[in-house]
């Protein structure tokens, strides 16, 4: 019974050392790695509305996630910060390389088969391609991506590039399969409770039939702007409230136009959103030129102006100078258009230097493997594995002292 008895204990001391030494190592390890990837999930949920509403935030939420990887050993952060990269530049003039980062970001997202994130970053190439005027190319891209999402355990997600779709067929001139699309995007939209959505998908057929029919156009702005007051969001009550502007101003009706560009810019102004409240004044200044409302016209060039100036907001500053300088030559004041000119020139040649700048920045933001490092940390970790191994055997060893101890009284 000694023998076993003490066996025993000897195989519990062992056990025990060996569960204590566990606990050191996989505590060691996932640390920093847990942070960053919820820091990842969290960078995620940000993509869609920096997308929609912030493409600064966007740029700065990608770079921030960069910072936090080591290396070049975290493709799931990295591919998740260069798709956001990708989205950025690509609505920033440098389409290629906004390219080239998705298509890298969508091979790792094959690798895990993750058919959401595939099915967004393939659309995202479509929308690149889009931009660029290459129709055909963002069709195949869109129909990929529709594909890749009928993968995906979110239903929602299997119809959202059908808009995308849409759009692309009525640049092609083909409007039956571009209302078609269109309207099944709606129909999924509202079986969904997608609200959002389904006000921009009435917006999109109302903009198709603006310059066809305006009564069948009104009527999809109406329930546009229905729609968005269900979402509770400001800056999506204020685009419907645009569009609904617009529509007045094809229909001469200036009066309620600028009522629905006003109550849009109130909207714009609380939520504190520069570009949107851009787009209000250069459309309230559009609208009193056709009114012949020339110093309110005027004012709100200035105003669209300023708002872009204070908030960087380059290509907004280079079509209100546009503009201005627009407005004065019909006025026939060429020399007050000539120092506008001047302004657009130096302008430009700024906005050009800073995206090369910038575009330099970003590239420079991701992380180097350097071996150097590596070899550095491996030699880090041996040590810290020592150390551990030593404070297990010493803890064991006190253990059976004091097992020893009470065997020998």
């Amino acid at each position: 019974m000694f023998l076993i008895s003490s066996f025993y204990r000897s195989f519990f001391i062992l056990k025990f050392a060996v569960f204590l030494f566990f606990p050191f190592h996989f505590l060691s390890q996932s640390g920093l790695s847990d942070t960053q990837y919820y820091k990842t999930l969290h960078s995620i949920d940000n993509w869609n509305y920096y997308l929609r509403n912030n493409l600064d935030s966007l740029k700065i939420d990608a770079i921030s996630l960069l910072k936090g990887c080591d290396n070049l050993n975290e493709p799931f952060a990295v591919s998740v910060a260069k798709r956001s990269l990708g989205s950025y530049f690509i609505r920033s003039g440098h389409i290629k390389k906004g390219q080239e980062y998705l298509n890298e970001s969508l091979k790792y997202f094959e690798t895990i088969k993750d058919a959401t994130l595939e099915s967004e970053t393939l659309s995202e190439i479509g929308i690149s391609y889009y931009l660029n005027k290459d129709y055909y190319s963002a069709k195949i891209y869109f129909e990929k991506s529709l594909k890749c999402a009928s993968r995906a355990s979110d239903e929602t997600i299997s119809f959202m590039a059908e808009l995308n779709l849409a759009q692309v067929y009525n640049s092609l001139g083909d409007q039956t399969k571009s209302t078609s699309f269109a309207k099944h995007y709606l129909r999924q939209c509202l079986k969904s409770n997608k609200f959002e959505s389904a006000s921009n998908a009435y917006a999109f057929l109302g903009t198709i039939y603006l310059d066809k029919n305006l009564k069948l156009s009104k009527e999809y702005f109406d329930m546009s702007f229905k729609f968005s007051k269900k979402t509770n969001s400001k800056i999506q009550i204020s685009r419907s409230l645009n569009n609904l502007g617009v529509w007045y101003v094809e229909n001469n009706d200036y009066d309620l136009a600028e009522f629905n560009f006003r109550k849009a810019l109130k909207y714009r102004v609380q939520v504190h959103s520069p570009l949107h409240v851009f787009e209000s004044y250069f459309n309230l200044a559009e609208l009193f030129l056709l009114s012949n409302r020339d110093d309110e016209s005027i004012e709100m060039y200035n105003n669209s102006l300023s708002i872009s100036r204070l908030n960087n907001l380059y290509d907004s500053e280079i079509e209100a100078l546009d503009a201005i300088i627009l407005f004065y030559k019909r006025k026939n004041n060429y020399k007050t258009a000539l120092l506008y000119s001047d302004t657009l020139r130096s302008r430009m040649n700024f906005v050009s230097n800073f995206r090369i700048d910038e575009f330099n920045h970003i590239i420079s933001s991701f992380p180097k493997a350097s071996k150097r490092r590596i070899v550095l940390e491996s030699k880090s970790f041996l040590k810290t594995y020592e150390v551990k191994i030593i404070c297990v055997l010493f803890i064991t060893f006190i253990i059976y002292y004091v097992f020893a101890s009470k065997k020998i009284k």
